[in-house]
């Protein structure tokens, strides 16, 4: 995932697809985003773009194991994570464009 999020320059995560059947809108996955990361690429190993980040786990800090200030939150590892982080499956717009933007986007048709 590349992205712009907390008003930071630029950052890279990585992360694994968990889900991409349950619900054909989404691809469910464990990159670690942060608040501001929606609308950024979600690519896989070939640089395909397979996702556009558009939810996270909503926890963003924990407090420091050693007391004092927080932490990231990384879900499964010091914070206990209900939703996990979703991107919109660009090949779901394809499906549901008509067949003149289709045309006009170069898309063969389905």
């Amino acid at each position: 995932m590349i992205g712009h999020p907390s008003n930071i320059p630029q950052k890279l995560a990585s992360g694994s697809v968990l889900d991409a059947v349950t619900n054909p809108n989404f691809v469910e996955h464990d990159a670690d985003v942060f608040g501001g990361n929606s609308g950024c690429g979600l690519f896989d190993a070939a640089g395909t773009l397979i996702g556009i980040h558009v939810l996270s786990s909503g926890v963003r800090y924990v407090t420091a194991p050693s007391g004092g200030c927080n932490v990231v939150a990384v879900c499964g590892v010091n914070a206990s994570c209900d939703v996990k982080p979703l991107a919109y499956d660009p090949r779901r717009l394809k499906t549901e464009l008509s067949a003149e933007i289709r045309t006009e986007l170069g898309i063969p048709p389905t």
